[in-house]
């Protein structure tokens, strides 16, 4: 949540409404850091956790929706690495909900499951970014992800850059040019929140 929040006044301090949820499960990350994830790496209890943080994301999209109502159709979902591996698995089924998904430094997981719910429209506008030396997920990966939604009708907007496992200034700018054609500033003469 804190990593990303900084990026909302660089995207646009005025005009939209951001909210950064926190991943539930609290990871040691060894010489005294801490991170956060939406669900177990791997292993026994991963797909209830998915399933658990799927419920999160939808419960704190209706939390935010009744403080600060959009308009229809007028949100976007995103998130970096497992946070934009749950944009996926919770926008791609909700596309009257979300207008747009954007996943930086991500990949599509659970693919048979993201296929099953998918709806009949396949025409939701993705932004999708990833490094060419990510070494914590292989932009290999991320193609592979990109492959599987231009295989089920989807038209990705996919860029690679010159990055490791991150958000570079050049996503950053892309990212913002890709927000602003999908959802235009809702609030144009509000004061940043």
């Amino acid at each position: 949540m804190g990593d990303l929040a900084g990026l909302a006044s660089a995207i646009d301090s005025r005009g939209y409404v951001y909210a950064f949820p926190n991943a539930p499960i609290a990871m040691d990350m060894g010489a005294g850091g801490s991170n956060f994830a939406w669900a177990p790496l791997g292993g026994d209890g991963a797909k209830e956790a998915l399933n658990h943080a799927d419920r999160l994301v939808d419960g704190f999209m209706d939390e935010v929706s009744d403080l600060y109502p959009p308009p229809e159709g007028k949100t976007v979902l995103g998130g970096f690495s497992q946070g934009g591996m749950m944009a996926y698995r919770t926008g791609l089924p909700r596309p009257e909900r979300f207008a747009g998904i954007a996943a930086l430094s991500s990949v599509v997981a659970g693919k048979r499951e993201i296929e099953s719910s998918m709806p009949e429209s396949r025409s939701q506008a993705i932004f999708a970014s990833h490094g060419t030396a990510d070494t914590m997920i292989p932009v290999t990966d991320a193609r592979q992800g990109i492959d599987f939604l231009r295989s089920k009708g989807y038209e990705p907007e996919y860029s690679e850059y010159s990055m490791g496992h991150e958000v570079s200034l050049d996503v950053l700018a892309n990212l913002t040019a890709w927000i602003h054609k999908v959802v235009a500033p809702i609030y144009p003469n509000s004061e940043p929140m």
